[in-house]
């Protein structure tokens, strides 16, 4: 890191090759390549990088990539935020996630755009980037960018598709934000605004910037077509990440005693794994998706490493549902009123990738049949026991059935292993 500060990058070299660990964090938690990035050392970054790629995988690279701080920044958004950007554009073809968020809710577009940089915001425009996201204040880039009166960062964000008429916490639309009402950014927002209107652009009301209140790495926007009536947020509905019991009858085994644990030093890749030999093998590839022979007609059980194991939690392979949602999702009303509300993926799926897991209130048969509403049932199987996810649950929750199903349930198991009582995991069927 002092040769980073100092610009010794000849000596970098030779630390690298010599196999410093550039992974280690310093104060703040960062990186050498959060300090490269913030300080604009472009020839440090390639040097880490270079020697990184070398000595792994993509998929490893992408990681380290996308390591975060204490503030949960990652290097692309300290590029950004300092306007450095030929480092930004380096960080993005080598696979940088454009759609991280801090944790105030910020991505890097919000950044880039309080740099006032157009040249760091061309390089973010990509197709799965998220021009839409609010942060904890309920501002969206475009907000930010009107704030300060940036006609070129306000066209290109609009061009690209960026809201119009998202109400931050305050109640303002991005105009709103806008300094001098005669100014020519203002200008250009009525100009798009009016011309939306003409056409057949559907524009979304946002209901909710993210109804799972920063329990998930990507906000869950919930949107409502413009015009329709508001829909109420259900006020008794819980937005939880991992099943609960209310009822004492309810009983898993937790036992340690009860459970197979591996002690592998391999990332639980070969058939000597212990928790792999429990599902017969192990299914997911190097890249955390389901292998390519999976059945999905009639999936395996699913048996993940757990806390007991031995193996190394942040090299094992094994380790996919309890890693948490990774895929930018979006609650949005259905062009079909009686569906209601569904969830769709707002950045491209590969078959075999974990999409959410099914959470909710765990109950006895006996239970369910006590409660009227069943629509958010999801039974487990010969155990007698189903999940209820009406008051407590995820944004699976609201996933749509379909004659044309995309996703498929598995059962999976790592906090247990009583079979009784799988987690339903979703996994996606085809691309």
């Amino acid at each position: 890191m002092c040769a980073i500060m100092g610009r010794k990058n000849d000596i970098l070299k030779i630390l690298v090759q010599f196999g410093a660990d550039v992974t280690l964090k310093g104060p703040e938690g960062m990186t050498a390549l959060h300090l490269a990035a913030k300080t604009g050392n472009f020839s440090a970054a390639q040097i880490i990088l270079d020697y990184y790629r070398q000595n792994g995988s993509v998929s490893k690279t992408e990681t380290f990539l996308n390591m975060t701080d204490n503030g949960q920044w990652t290097a692309l958004v300290w590029a950004a935020e300092n306007g450095h950007a030929e480092i930004v554009s380096y960080f993005i073809s080598l696979g940088a996630d454009v759609n991280i968020c801090d944790f105030h809710n910020n991505t890097v577009l919000h950044w880039a755009a309080l740099s006032g940089k157009i040249d760091t915001i061309y390089p973010l425009m990509l197709p799965n980037t998220l021009y839409n996201t609010q942060n904890i204040n309920g501002d969206t880039a475009l907000h930010i960018a009107c704030r300060q009166g940036n006609t070129r960062i306000c066209l290109v964000l609009v061009a690209n598709g960026a809201n119009l008429y998202t109400r931050n916490d305050a109640g303002e639309i991005p105009l709103d934000c806008v300094p001098d009402d005669n100014s020519q950014c203002a200008r250009v927002l009525q100009f798009n605004m009016e011309m939306r209107s003409l056409g057949n652009y559907k524009e979304r009301k946002v209901l909710c910037h993210d109804i799972s209140n920063g329990r998930e790495m990507y906000p869950v926007q919930m949107v409502q077509r413009l015009g329709n009536e508001e829909t109420m947020i259900m006020s008794d509905f819980k937005y939880i990440t991992k099943n609960i019991i209310l009822q004492n009858s309810v009983q898993i085994d937790m036992r340690i005693s009860q459970m197979r644990v591996c002690s592998c030093s391999d990332s639980c890749v070969t058939e000597n794994c212990q928790c792999g030999q429990i599902s017969i093998q192990n299914w997911y590839n190097t890249d955390g998706q389901l292998i390519s022979d999976f059945n999905y007609e009639d999936p395996a059980m699913i048996f993940e490493c757990n806390d007991i194991c031995g193996c190394n939690v942040s090299q094992c392979k094994n380790r996919v549902v309890q890693r948490g949602i990774k895929v930018p999702l979006q609650v949005f009303e259905c062009e079909d009123t009686v569906k209601g509300f569904g969830v769709r993926a707002l950045v491209k799926v590969s078959k075999g990738a974990f999409i959410a897991e099914y959470v909710g209130e765990i109950l006895t048969d006996a239970e369910a049949d006590r409660r009227t509403d069943d629509s958010f049932f999801f039974d487990l199987g010969a155990s007698e026991h189903c999940i209820d996810a009406k008051f407590y649950g995820n944004i699976s929750r609201f996933f749509n059935h379909s004659c044309e199903a995309n996703v498929v349930p598995i059962r999976v198991y790592f906090d247990h292993q009583d079979i009784r009582f799988p987690k339903i995991a979703f996994f996606a069927s085809r691309d």
